[in-house]
């Protein structure tokens, strides 16, 4: 028998029962052919894994398909949010290091600082102990200035000085003094003086024949009669007395700016054309020194029939005091009118709401100032506004100058000339009497009336500029506000008219 080049071999997975091995024959015998054939036995194909699975394992693996693609869209979804957190995140966490940083400087300053306040307090504790030391200085210096001032006293006032002012008067009634009493203190100007030993003594007012030869140089000047159809160009004589002032100081460009001023603040004053003259007029007087010397007023008829006036000084100043209230070149001289700048942007407003102007100019050195009315952003009313510009070509002094249709405010104008002291104003020239406070000069006619000066501006009497009978007086600084009881000056704004009451308690102050 031939095995046909195959070898019969032990197959190597036959399982073993008990202590027999069984081997299973891998060929067959063809009997035909006496060969023996690999026994070749077909095995059966397996279904696909998918379709082998139980149907409820198929609905799982489904479940399981749906999830898995449910969470990779929630991924995509979910993940550019995730990366941007995570960038905000990081950014976070680098402010809060940057945080942490000036955190560290802050405390490292903090410290710093308490260092100094603790050699302040030492610095404050020794300032203290000086202090305690002067003190005890200044306590032995009174007590020495009390002791000398008893010993000056009994030599200033010995026990004979009734007997020496009897005799004294003995000799002004027997007329044997070296200097004449009734004679005040001759003036060079208007607040200058060259004083006598007499000047502190109370004496009588002199009689109104005799006279000083005080500013006995003044003359009189023909003002221009005001005619509506022609220009009028008027200049004060430029003098001496004349005081120039130049306040100048950086300003930033204000293209418009609207103020908290309304329209309807104007029918608040009670002011007439004769106020509106004086406080325009006001501020260059007092701009000169207390004197309208150098002022100039052009009066020009415009082609809309108003009329163009400019008031032009000397003086420079800068732009906030014509813009800000409180800010005043004037509130500490004592000869001045002014005090806050509230009379200048109370002439704006009266201008402008009342009196036909449309703007109102104001310019000094290198600045121009409009003043308008604007729409307010508030409310449905106009306010007070004005624009703040650089001027190519510097103004030599300063002006301001409006247009108005109201003839009579141009004749008040021209009319205040003399509410001012200047060079040309004969209610000072040659008093009866003046010393370094007041003087008073008599008219030839005793029921006339004249004014009543303060500080080189007529005030009115009993609501009239001409309202004081038989004299004019001037009184060359502003008095107290109030003297003992009364009120006897209203430095505000509107200076209302002096009365009676007032002017005796002014005599009383003097």
């Amino acid at each position: 028998m031939k095995i046909n080049q195959v070898s019969y071999v032990q197959n190597q997975n036959t399982p073993v029962f008990g202590k027999k091995k069984i081997v299973s024959n891998p060929f067959k015998h063809n009997r035909n052919q006496d060969v023996f054939t690999k026994n070749e036995t077909e095995k059966p194909k397996k279904k696909p894994f998918f379709k082998r699975l139980s149907n409820k394992a198929k609905m799982c693996c489904s479940a399981m398909a749906g999830a898995v693609v449910s969470a990779l869209a929630v991924f995509t979804v979910l993940f550019p949010v995730v990366q941007k957190n995570n960038i905000k995140l990081n950014e976070v966490n680098s402010e809060n290091r940057r945080l942490k940083d000036r955190l560290s400087d802050s405390h490292q300053e903090i410290m710093y600082k308490q260092r100094q306040n603790n050699v302040l307090n030492e610095n404050i504790q020794k300032v203290q102990e000086e202090k305690r030391v002067l003190s005890a200085k200044l306590k032995e210096i009174q007590a020495e200035k009390d002791e000398l001032h008893k010993t000056i006293k009994n030599i200033s006032y010995p026990d004979n000085f009734d007997e020496m002012v009897k005799r004294k008067e003995q000799e002004i009634s027997a007329g044997e003094l070296d200097y004449n009493p009734m004679e005040a203190p001759q003036k060079q100007s208007l607040g200058s003086f060259v004083l006598q030993p007499s000047s502190k003594a109370k004496v009588p007012i002199p009689k109104e024949k005799e006279i000083t030869n005080n500013r006995a140089d003044m003359h009189i000047i023909d003002y221009p009669v005001y005619n509506p159809s022609e220009p009028d160009h008027f200049k004060f004589p430029e003098t001496k007395d004349i005081k120039i002032t130049k306040i100048t100081a950086p300003f930033k460009e204000q293209p418009l700016v609207k103020t908290t001023l309304s329209e309807s603040y104007a029918d608040s004053l009670n002011w007439d054309n004769d106020k509106i003259s004086r406080d325009l007029m006001q501020n260059f007087f007092d701009g000169h020194g207390q004197t309208l010397d150098g002022v100039g007023i052009d009066i020009v008829p415009v082609e809309n029939g108003k009329h163009k006036v400019r008031i032009s000084g000397k003086s420079v100043y800068s732009p906030d005091k014509a813009i800000l209230l409180g800010e005043s070149t004037k509130k500490d001289d004592p000869k001045a009118a002014g005090n806050f700048g509230e009379g200048l942007k109370m002439v704006v407003l009266k201008l402008l709401k009342e009196k036909g102007a449309d703007k109102v100019n104001i310019s000094s050195d290198n600045w121009s100032l409009n003043y308008k009315f604007a729409d307010s952003d508030i409310c449905d009313k106009r306010v007070l506004a004005y624009d703040l510009n650089k001027v190519k070509e510097p103004v030599e002094g300063n002006y301001i100058e409006f247009e108005t249709d109201d003839d009579n405010l141009i004749n008040s104008i021209i009319n205040s000339y003399d509410n001012f002291y200047h060079s040309s104003n004969m209610a000072f020239k040659c008093p009866n009497f003046e010393n370094n406070t007041f003087g008073i000069k008599l008219l030839d006619d005793k029921q006339a009336k004249g004014k009543f000066f303060i500080a080189g501006q007529a005030f009115e009497v009993n609501g009239n500029y001409l309202g004081l009978k038989g004299a004019n007086i001037f009184i060359k600084e502003k008095p107290p506000v109030k003297y003992g009881t009364e009120y006897i000056f209203d430095p505000s704004r509107d200076r209302t008219s002096l009365t009676d009451s007032n002017i005796k308690a002014i005599a009383n102050w003097l």
